[in-house]
């Protein structure tokens, strides 16, 4: 199977460029900044894992299983992680974190450890991806990851509907396409 790495050097480009922006521009520490710094770090580590786990992949005998294993293991935890921040980011954005009560951020919490369970118990259960000889393949629960992020989408969707009134149309724009952009990547790849 050929996999397609180009979205994912673009992608760290842009992060890259992002990073340096921060760096050069020096703003104020907000909780925003510092998720979105977060979310930011995050989206490059998941693309240099991603990439990580294609070079390797291609080159299976030149790697131990474990190699493979952990590799994949921190590209699926860092992909999970991205709508999660993206969501906190929405929430402080808007100021809705403060209305938030712990339990609902324990429920908000609950889907991805789930997803981080899973992962880390693959190597062992096979469930979210395993290798057959020297070929990756996905797991039967695997579908789970993307329903976990889709979880995360939805409610950051109707977070940013809720309280649009809080946010300017730039943001607004820009949230919108932040969340559509890597929806249509996803579905091209």
């Amino acid at each position: 199977m050929s996999y397609i790495y180009e979205f994912d050097i673009a992608a760290i480009v842009i992060l890259v460029a992002i990073i340096i922006s921060f760096l050069i521009k020096k703003t104020v520490e907000t909780r925003l900044i510092k998720t979105f710094s977060f979310l930011v770090w995050d989206s490059l580590f998941c693309c240099l894992f991603d990439i990580l786990a294609i070079l390797t992949s291609d080159n299976f005998d030149l790697f131990p299983i474990w190699v493979h294993y952990s590799i994949n293991i921190c590209f699926f935890i860092t992909f999970l992680f991205i709508p999660l921040i993206f969501l906190n980011c929405v929430l402080y954005l808007t100021n809705n974190d403060s209305r938030i009560t712990l339990k609902n951020k324990l429920l908000k919490a609950i889907p991805f450890s789930l997803g981080v369970i899973l992962i880390l118990s693959t190597p062992f259960s096979k469930l979210i991806f395993y290798f057959d000889g020297n070929t990756y393949k996905h797991g039967s629960l695997f579908f789970c990851l993307f329903l976990i992020a889709i979880l995360y989408v939805i409610d950051f969707f109707i977070q940013t509907i809720k309280n649009r009134k809080t946010i300017s149309h730039i943001q607004l724009f820009s949230i919108m396409i932040y969340s559509l952009v890597p929806v249509i990547a996803q579905i091209i790849q």
